[in-house]
């Protein structure tokens, strides 16, 4: 990254005093390069290394135009995945108190690529029709900053459960937004495990480069925690972790060891998580639907208020329903939301939810 800028790849290079070929082949370098240090630097917890009010590069022209679609939607994934690190998460790894409130930025950031990316790389898990490796890729690092986003949610609860075992569902009923934004952290867990899925039965699953092995472990982490937050996911646990340490096995059969610690790190927390949750007299938790059925949305006026109504209605791990006036059906979890629907849950997030959320974390001492 250092020797690139030295060489100017990231200031908008003179056409004319280099060259049509010179200016394309230093675009070419600087966005791998940059797109490289974005993944690693999230992947390893530091922090980033540029600033991008300072890159000026031009996103080269491929012959191929899907080159340089592709191209373009790898930098806003990027730029998104450093938006997340640098503004839900705090210098010293923790999580910052008025996370919620980037957390909603975030939001709707992804939610401006949702659209595109599903019309321009599509993505068909069938056995039949078998997943492009570009487009799964694409997809994989979509599910992952949604995660990255809404992930610290989880595990804040996490931590209330194991603290306040006693009074955790009536923390949790407090906010319905609240649950739709731990809701969307699990479906997109849920994606990258069957987009993995897909990939090792076509022999396409990367064993040897670090990023197909950091989107399982992620994901499988979030698979872990659910359980842990809301006992009822023990339904469909053993399914999706079957198909996790699958993954796994695979890339430990090609020899990578890194892996191999990787899978016994989640065996073990695996097992203290239900262990901690089997011990638990806590009752499955309910959580109330996000929006009104008439497709209003709910504002609870006081957390009184929102957790008696929440009592009576079990939170719907298959459907979101439809946000506001838009949309002629039923949005479904099952598949990738749309532009739209990402925008409501992040719309939906308002000042009682930040003030709540930060409350909870100021008394039990997470940030």
């Amino acid at each position: 990254m250092r020797i690139a800028m030295a060489q100017g790849m990231h200031t908008n290079m003179p056409v004319d005093d280099l060259g049509h070929d010179m200016v394309q082949r230093c675009g070419k370098i600087w966005w791998t390069i940059y797109i490289l240090d974005r993944e690693m630097t999230s992947l390893m917890g530091l922090p980033q290394t540029i600033n991008d009010r300072y890159v000026q590069t031009q996103i080269p022209v491929f012959t191929d135009p899907t080159e340089t679609i592709s191209l373009g939607m790898h930098i806003k994934l990027s730029q998104i995945i450093a938006e997340v690190n640098s503004t839900i998460y705090v210098i010293d790894g923790r999580i910052n108190r008025t996370f919620l409130l980037s957390t909603k930025s975030a939001l709707a950031n992804i939610a401006g690529l949702a659209d595109e990316l599903r019309q321009s790389f599509p993505l068909h898990l069938e056995p039949s029709s078998g997943v492009s490796r570009l487009s799964a890729y694409l997809h994989l690092q979509y599910h992952q900053c949604i995660i990255l986003a809404t992930r610290p949610l989880l595990f804040c609860f996490l931590k209330i459960r194991f603290e306040s075992p006693e009074c955790f569902l009536e923390t949790l009923n407090t906010s319905r937004n609240v649950q739709n934004l731990m809701q969307m952290c699990l479906e997109s867990a849920h994606h990258i495990i069957s987009i993995l899925n897909s990939l090792q039965g076509q022999g396409l699953l990367e064993t040897f480069l670090p990023f197909d092995l950091e989107s399982v472990f992620v994901s499988t982490v979030i698979l872990l925690i659910g359980p842990a937050i809301d006992p009822r996911l023990l339904e469909t646990h053993p399914t999706w972790l079957e198909k996790a340490y699958s993954i796994f096995d695979e890339m430990i059969g090609d020899g990578n060891q890194v892996a191999n610690f990787r899978r016994a790190e989640l065996q073990q927390l695996d097992e203290t998580l239900l262990g901690c949750v089997s011990g638990s007299q806590s009752n499955p938790l309910a959580a109330p639907a996000f929006y009104q059925q008439h497709g209003g949305v709910h504002h609870p006026s006081s957390p009184s208020t929102s957790i008696s109504e929440s009592m009576a209605h079990p939170l719907r791990y298959d459907a979101l329903l439809k946000p506001v006036h838009e949309l002629d059906g039923e949005c479904d979890f099952g598949t990738m939301l749309t532009s739209a629907e990402i925008m409501a849950v992040a719309d939906s997030i308002e000042t009682f939810d930040t003030e709540w959320v930060s409350n909870a974390m100021v008394e039990h001492s997470i940030w």
